[in-house]
Order: C-alpha cells, then structure tokens, then sequence
C-alpha cells in the first residue's frame, strides 16, 4: 500500500474575498491539525476544503481485504481524491469495494474485482490490462493465456461495465492494453459505450488496442471530445478495401494524436478534418497517410510522420495561420510555399528543395534530408542539422545569425561523415547551447557555450 500524506497547506495567491480568506485559514489550521473537527461545522461552505486529501495505492497482493475495506468506507480523518488499485482482488474482497465521494482520479492496472458506485465526483478513469510488479508486467488474470477467447471476452464485458457505470461524469478516459505485439480488438468495448450518456467526455487515450474508425467516431459523437490520443494501436477496416479510412471526426475535436500507430492496408485515408482542430500530429508505421483537402482553416501545428512511406501534403493547402509544421517521410510531396505565420519548421527525410522560409520562422529542424539550408532568416532562435553516417555533412547556413540560441550539428549514427570534417569558424554571440559531434571544432565550442 502507497498511502501519500496530506498534500500541502493551500498557499496565499493575492487578493482574495472574505469568503476566500476564511476557506484559506481553516484549510491551513485543518492541514496542521489545529482545527478541531467540532468547529467545521462554523462554515459549512469550508468544510470540503478544510479536510485533507490524500493519494491511496492499494495493491491485492500486500493489502489485507479488511484493511482495504476499512480504508475506502472511512470519511470521517480525510478525502481521497485518488486511487490506485493494482491486481485481483476479486477472491479475497468481502464486499464490493467502495468508492470515495470524495474520489476524482480512478486508476486500475491489472484489476480485478468488484465495486461501489462510482461518485458523481468521478472525473478521471485510468485502465491498464496490465500491472507493474518491480521490474516485472502481469497481466490481468483474464489475458494470461490470449488464446483463451471466452476469457478475453469476459475481460472486455468487465472493463465495460466498469467503464459504462463511471461515463456520465467522467471527464478523461484513458484505456491501455497489453504489450506491442498483442493487441486485443475492442470494437465490442466502443459500441457499447457509444450507447451510454457522456456528455461531459472531453479527453480520450486509447494504447495498444485494436479498433476500428467507425466504432471510435461513434464513441466520440454527439460527446464533447476535444482531444483524442491514440498510441500504438492497429486499426482494420470494416471492409475488404486496402485502405484504412477515417470517416468525419465530429466538430468538437480540437486535438488528434496518433503516435507509432498500423494499419491493415498500405493507406490510413482521412476525410475531411473538423475545422474545430487546432492541433494534429500523426505518425504511422508501415502506411502512408492521405488527408482530403483542405485542411481546417484555423489549424496552428501540423505533423505527419510516416516510415518509408507517402506523406500527401502540398504546401498550397496548408492554413494561412499555421505556426507548426513538421514532415517525415522521403516521399513527401514538394512543398513550394509554407505559410508566412510559420514559427517551427522541421522536416525529416525530406527529398525536395527546401521552400522560401518566412522571417517569422524561429526554429528550424532538418533530419537526414537530400537539400540543404543556404540561409536562413535573423529570426530563427534554435537551428538543428541531423545527417546520417557516410552521408555528406550539411553545409552550415553562412553567415549564422547573431540573434541564434541554440544550435544542434549532428551525425545521428557514429562512425563519421563522408568527406572532410565542418569546422565552425565563429559562433554567434548570442548562443546559448550547442550540441555537435563529428565537428572540427566541436570541443572549442562547448567551452565557449559552459556546457
């Protein structure tokens, strides 16, 4: 068992009403145990705040059920506002276990087990199928033996149903599988939730699952979703087609996140983005990525990575108003233009000419790409050259400029470069951290950097 004391006394944060005040002196008096309980009943409206909250981890193979019991049913000496629990509980628990009205934060790794009512105080819930054991990873009791269907069935109606009873008030939702190589299809998990109320849903993680588009996209409409991250899941079509095909994500997406991420087919084919979106990153392994133009009008950062593969993005389509752009793939479109708002520029494997870069830019990232940077604006603070071994080292933009902080000069594989080694002549003045191997003058420069 992990039982964090109280968190800290509330600190004073400037002006503040009557009311604020008195909320702000009984929590420090209650923290440092000088209120009496008797007198928390002077202020109701500081009765909440006056108690001290805690942190609970409880683990099913260290803690006796009794104690377990006892723990959670206590709301008289404080509030527990997260709660951890780890393993099978399901065979010593007396009873189902009970959820703090208190509680906010729900975690479960590797659980199993019955429980309470989730309070409507519920905001956040967190399940992995696995828990971590020292240096080792159980996985719960249902998927030791992944062959075993009916079991891995019987996993999914539990999560479910866990997941179902806690939706109405839940806030952020993150659900995390088992290892990399299995993953575990939760269409079944999705179209069941996708019944239920949810309407103050706003964040939803999903990791290592297996899913399809349509299933999700129902899950997160009519909900208020603003921010989907999805890592390392494998998505399949509801048809024979090669292509996986993301149908219209709903208004209310502000963020989509897809990181290390496959697909069945060679192609993960958007229809067109919600112009509520203001932040996208996708990175694929093993499929290209096509997205239907035109891309939201109010879009600020923009990447798509993909391994060997096409990135189908041309720079006449790119938002007016993006700061952010980053490209990964070595058959990237040519980009002719970027936007003149552009801030943070990085391109990686990338085989065309670079574009005309705005005096907006600020940071410029170039990772193993065919073209070089000749110049580049005063504007720019921070500039990275990546190269790979027994490829020609990157020219230097010459002069640098006096305004640059930070420079990264790279080889990311050792062994050397082909041809001579660079040698930076003279360092701008107003540089803060430098970063450089296979550099002739790579020593001299950390000396002059402090680093």
């Amino acid at each position: 068992m992990d039982h964090e004391g109280p968190s800290a006394p509330p600190q004073p944060a400037g002006p503040a009403d009557l009311q604020t005040t008195i909320r702000m002196v009984f929590g420090c008096m209650a923290w440092s145990r000088l209120l009496p309980k008797e007198c928390w009943s002077l202020n109701r409206a500081s009765y909440a705040s006056a108690m001290p909250t805690v942190k609970v981890r409880l683990s099913a193979d260290t803690v006796p059920s009794e104690i377990v019991h006892s723990l959670l049913e206590d709301r008289r000496r404080r509030l527990i506002v997260d709660l951890t629990l780890d393993g099978d509980f399901l065979a010593t628990q007396e009873r189902p276990l009970s959820l703090p009205r208190s509680l906010m934060r729900l975690e479960l790794n590797g659980f199993r087990g019955k429980l309470g009512s989730p309070p409507l105080s519920l905001r956040e819930l967190r399940i992995c199928a696995f828990r971590e054991d020292s240096d080792d990873f159980i996985a719960h009791p249902l998927l030791s033996h992944l062959e075993d269907g009916d079991a891995v069935q019987q996993f999914l109606v539990e999560m479910t149903d866990i997941i179902g009873a806690a939706l109405p008030t839940l806030q952020v939702l993150h659900l995390r599988g088992l290892w990399p190589d299995d993953f575990i299809p939760i269409q079944a998990c999705l179209q069941a939730l996708s019944q239920l109320p949810r309407s103050h849903l706003e964040r939803v993680s999903l990791h290592t699952w297996e899913m399809n588009w349509e299933d999700l996209v129902l899950l997160l409409s009519p909900a208020a979703v603003s921010h989907l991250d999805i890592e390392h899941c494998m998505f399949t079509p509801d048809t024979s087609s090669t292509a996986s095909t993301v149908p219209s994500l709903p208004e209310a997406l502000q963020s989509l996140v897809l990181s290390n991420c496959f697909c069945v087919g060679d192609q993960l084919a958007f229809q067109r983005l919600p112009e509520s979106l203001r932040h996208v990153h996708i990175e694929m392994l093993a499929a290209g990525v096509t997205i239907e133009q035109p891309l939201p009008a109010l879009l600020e950062s923009y990447q798509v990575l993909t391994f060997e593969t096409v990135v189908n993005v041309s720079g006449h389509t790119l938002p007016a108003g993006l700061r952010a752009l980053e490209l990964g793939g070595p058959h990237s479109q040519p980009l002719e233009e970027v936007p003149a708002s552009l801030r943070t520029l990085k391109l990686r494997s990338y085989e065309h000419p670079l574009p005309p870069l705005p005096d907006t830019l600020e940071a410029i990232v170039l990772d193993n790409c065919t073209h070089h940077a000749v110049a580049v604006p005063d504007s720019v603070r921070s500039l990275s050259l990546y190269w790979r071994h027994g490829q020609p080292v990157p020219p230097l933009p010459a002069p640098l400029s006096e305004q640059l902080e930070r420079l990264v000069y790279w080889t990311n594989v050792g062994g050397g470069a082909a041809g001579p080694l660079p040698v930076i002549a003279q360092l701008p003045p107003a540089l803060r951290q430098l970063e450089a191997n296979g550099c002739g003058s790579a020593q001299r420069c950390r000396r002059r950097c402090g680093s």
